[in-house]
């Protein structure tokens, strides 16, 4: 065995950054080493791996959180320069399982500290994950999850640190969509260890999982070899402290390989601090060492040695599993709702503000500086919001932790609200303008082109007719007051992708629209529907005029649709706050079951019902939902989870969710859930909440055929601890939807496109006037396939100058995608990135047009380097007269810019200056010239 012996020990050489070379001659060594085995006795390797489960606000709270950072990590530092002379397997290596580790030590340490780091974590001595915490994911959002990834991708770029783990931990479930997140962030593995406690999932189907090592991948068919281990104990594997005695682990281990249900002979057992605050262990190198023999290798892991080990050997013959196996501790953030609430609302409101500080920064690149403290800190936020204890049940009680979460929810709002704002008054002022009359912008952040209503705050008098600048054409209006300012609603159409229109005030009156609807007591209709308001806010009655008045409400259990729990109770007060020529809305205020408002609203050629509830009182600890029960027999339903497009059917139905080792109670619902039949239904857009129910769906039971969507609003859901009570004293809860009903199969790129429309609202601001954009409408960019959505358009996080635009897409097709990015600037340069900003390879860039390959389903990002210069070819005759003769000279025009013509010589430009055509009268000498500059937005 000394032939193995010593090839061992070349296969770790090749494990450092600088080796990666070698992968090929690593996998031929590999692929001979292991025939010559299976001829003799196949030696089985085993990886043992140290790290200390932060168990935040569980073993200590931030603060001594904190110190335990440093201490561990100065440990363990001294610890692998000891034993840096050891043969490599038996060297000490250290796993955090946090960045947050990292960035502690980066703002506490010294630099020359925080370099010794930096050189382990490169030499394969240090391993970070790409999680800031360990965290659950049913609650985020696909976006929210990214951002909380930001930070290393910063860190990553900045000292070329490997970041291909990404872990979730201790929670007994986990969503599908994480799988494709994470991939397209750079993760290529992952592992999971669960608690086994505090949790209704089956613990006989835990210690019984179909799978212990698959390829985890999203409905795009990405993903990342996920070791997920059947479950011992929480001390052993299938633990969150796998290696909690590490010699056992290797025991464990080695019976584990060449088992019916895992016959390999790679294994590892990761982890070793469990509940600890700190764990201070030395003993790992002499474990492996005195384990090792002619039947094993034992060697003191990284976690990704092991990987790379055993992707080399069996990566191509692995199952897959691409479902979800639902919510567990996951549903804690309900215990603290409205906060939870403003971080999605936050989140989504990133888009637009993004959107918007592109167009400045393009203009002034200082506008987005590659260093900004509050971006950082919405970062890390986004990072350790869902930190997995938020069910308390530790060191900590509820009004610590939830002082925490405000605070970290307080460090998102604040950043995107400034953002948002001065990005807005930026804009205005670099958006040309003559005349007098108040002007104002009409900003859609979308890549398509969409009609919306659009508010702007306005003191003035209704004397007043809105001007479309582009059309000329008088826009419907409305004024009314929203949450005690008077606001100017107007009918905003076709606005196009990621651009403006311009619209004026002027003081005299115009011309009268219709009101939008028509009102019979508790009855409202409009061109598309028919809907019947209870005084509480439950609609009890909704038809579809454009389908025979089909009805769409049938009540379960009571519950009707946006029923909080009244029912058909008349307990209450309905009042008519607005039918103009824009939208028409009922204000429903009842304190049946608890105090709430609702607001419910149609408008004018947009099909479109607007629920926006408030929940005005505090509803202690119980849980609340707001029931939609459609008229439908036997739908199917879709949502979204995390970036992913599920069916809402176990997976024996087509559908993709897990039948074991499941918690079916509650599903994720990120922006929507579609009831259809196979010719019509329903989708409803959710902008504040975070989970469903469908139906009486529980642990091991999902109710796939219901009709019923049970919306969470709030509650202690006692996940992982007894949760935060209360509410923590809040007494506002805001929950907004909007629902429409399509007469076709379900299809979700239509379902995500309305969603988003409903949630990303037209953004309006004041115009005062300035030179870099065009006066009546702007369009930046649009994509050439509208099945792809621009998911989040950005300045580089290293700023426009040096890292150019992001633009992230989602392919929403179940077909790939080739698509064109057209830019109103032509591209000089792209390239394709993760999803936290590292470049991958080079991007194809055709005629200044980025081009994007992105399989079905799936989310890219891409960099982009945007230029001014177009290289315009003058047309126009060499050989001319002087006298009155008249000439003409132009160029290919570029949309929305501008051109500033100048003459050497003796000419006239007559006409034309400052288009794309000039005409010139040439009047003596005999040369001259014709020169242009083309001015591009």
């Amino acid at each position: 065995m000394l032939t193995f012996a010593l090839l061992t020990h070349f296969i770790y050489h090749l494990k450092s950054p600088f080796m990666t070379v070698c992968k090929y001659t690593l996998a031929t060594i590999l692929c001979c080493c292991f025939m010559l085995l299976t001829a003799q006795a196949q030696q089985k390797h085993i990886y043992i791996a140290n790290d200390d489960h932060t168990d935040y606000f569980w073993s200590g709270n931030a603060a001594t959180y904190q110190q335990a950072f440093l201490d561990v990590l100065d440990y363990y530092l001294d610890l692998n320069d000891a034993t840096a002379g050891n043969a490599l397997p038996y060297q000490n290596r250290y796993n955090c399982d946090a960045a947050f580790w990292v960035y502690t030590y980066k703002k506490y340490k010294t630099p020359t500290q925080f370099q010794r780091l930096i050189n382990q974590i490169q030499s394969g001595h240090i391993s970070v994950p790409l999680n800031m915490l360990v965290s659950t994911y049913g609650g985020q959002s696909a976006e929210a999850a990214l951002r909380g990834m930001y930070w290393q991708g910063r860190l990553q770029r900045s000292y070329n640190l490997p970041f291909d783990i990404a872990i979730s931990m201790e929670n007994q479930t986990q969503p599908l969509g994480l799988s494709s997140l994470w991939a397209g962030a750079g993760a290529r593995y992952s592992w999971k260890g669960v608690c086994g406690c505090a949790s209704p999932v089956n613990y006989s189907e835990l210690q019984n999982r179909t799978h212990e090592i698959y390829q985890y991948q999203g409905p795009d068919s990405t993903g990342v070899l996920m070791k997920w281990y059947s479950l011992n104990y929480n001390q052993g594997l299938g633990g969150y402290a796998e290696a909690w005695n590490p010699a056992t682990a290797v025991n464990d281990c080695t019976n584990k390989c060449n088992t019916t249900g895992y016959p390999y002979v790679v294994a590892g057992g990761f982890g070793r601090g469990w509940d600890n605050l700190t764990t201070f262990d030395n003993t790992f190198p002499a474990v492996a060492q005195t384990n090792t023999n002619a039947n094993r290798q034992v060697y003191v892991s990284n976690e990704r040695d092991f990987f790379e080990h055993f992707e080399t050997l069996y990566g191509n013959n692995l199952p897959t599993e691409c479902v979800t196996y639902g919510n567990d501790w996951d549903t804690d953030c309900a215990s603290l709702a409205e906060v939870t609430a403003s971080v999605k609302r936050s989140v989504e409101k990133l888009r637009s503000a993004e959107a918007l500080t592109t167009l400045v920064a393009l203009q002034n690149p200082e506008f987005y500086p590659a260093t900004d403290t509050l971006r950082e800190k919405c970062w890390l936020a986004l990072g350790q919001y869902w930190e997995h204890n938020f069910g308390l049940g530790g060191c900590c009680g509820d009004n610590e932790r939830a002082n925490w979460q405000r605070a970290l929810a307080n460090d998102v709002v604040t950043y995107v609200n400034q953002l948002y704002a001065q990005a807005v008054a930026a804009l205005g002022g670099k958006i040309q303008k003559t005349g007098v009359n108040q002007r104002f912008f009409v900003m859609n952040p979308l890549n398509w082109q969409r009609t919306d209503a659009a508010d702007i705050p306005y003191p003035g008098s209704a004397a007043i007719k809105v001007l479309d600048l582009q059309t000329g054409q008088e826009t419907p209006f409305e004024l009314l007051t929203i949450d005690g300012v008077q606001k100017l609603r107007v009918l905003a159409q076709n606005i196009p992708p990621v651009g403006y229109k311009i619209f004026e005030i002027q003081n005299s009156p115009g011309m009268a629209f219709p009101n939008t609807a028509t009102i019979s007591g508790n009855q409202m209709e409009n061109d598309y529907y028919r809907i019947t308001v209870t005084n509480s806010g439950v609609i009890t009655s909704l038809q579809d005029k454009l389908n025979a008045n089909t009805e769409y409400c049938q009540p379960l259990s009571s519950r009707y649709l946006n029923d909080l729990g009244s029912g058909n109770s008349s307990a209450g007060t309905l009042t008519l706050v607005n039918n103009g020529a824009v939208s028409a809305t009922f204000r429903c205020v009842s304190a049946n079951p608890v105090q709430h408002t609702t607001l419910v609203t149609l408008y004018k050629n947009i099909n479109r019902i607007d629920l926006h509830n408030t929940i005005n009182d505090n509803f202690g600890d119980a849980v609340r939902t707001y029931a939609f029960s459609f008229n439908l027999t036997n739908p199917t339903t879709h949502h979204e989870e995390l970036g992913a497009i599920l069916k809402a059917k176990e997976t024996t139905q087509g559908g993709h969710y897990a039948t074991n080792a499941r918690r079916h109670g509650w599903q994720t619902l990120n922006h929507f859930a579609d009831v259809s039949l196979a010719g019509r239904g329903v989708t409803l857009s959710n902008a504040d909440a975070g989970f469903m129910k469908l139906g009486s769906s529980s642990t091991n039971f999902l109710d796939q055929n219901s009709p019923q969507v049970n919306v969470l609003a709030g509650g202690r859901m006692a996940g992982s601890g007894p949760g935060i009570y209360n509410q923590n004293g809040d007494t506002q809860f805001t929950s907004r939807f909007a629902l429409q009903v399509h007469n076709n199969a379900f299809n979700q790129v239509n379902a995500m496109k309305y969603a988003l429309e409903h949630q990303n609202p037209f953004v309006c601001g004041t115009v005062t006037g300035g030179t870099d954009y065009p006066e009546t409408a702007f369009s930046f960019l649009s994509v050439s396939d509208p099945n792809v959505a621009l998911w989040a358009l950005k300045p580089s996080e290293e700023g426009i100058a040096n890292g150019g635009i992001i633009a992230r897409l989602w392919n929403l097709a179940t077909t790939p995608s080739v698509c064109t990015l057209n830019f109103t600037r032509p591209a000089t340069a792209a390239a394709r990135t993760t999803h936290i900003e590292t470049d991958i390879e080079p991007a194809t860039v055709t005629n200044g047009n980025p081009i994007a390959n992105i399989g079905q389903q799936q989310m890219q990002t891409y960099r982009v380097q945007l230029s001014c210069n177009t290289n315009p070819v003058i047309i126009g005759q060499n050989a001319v007269c002087v006298g009155a003769n008249l000439y003409q000279y132009s160029i290919e025009p570029t949309p929305y810019a501008t051109y500033n013509w100048t003459l050497n010589g003796n000419g006239i430009i007559t006409a034309g200056q400052g288009t794309a055509a000039i005409t010139v009268q040439w009047t003596g000498g005999s040369a001259g010239t014709v020169n242009v500059e083309e001015i591009v937005p």
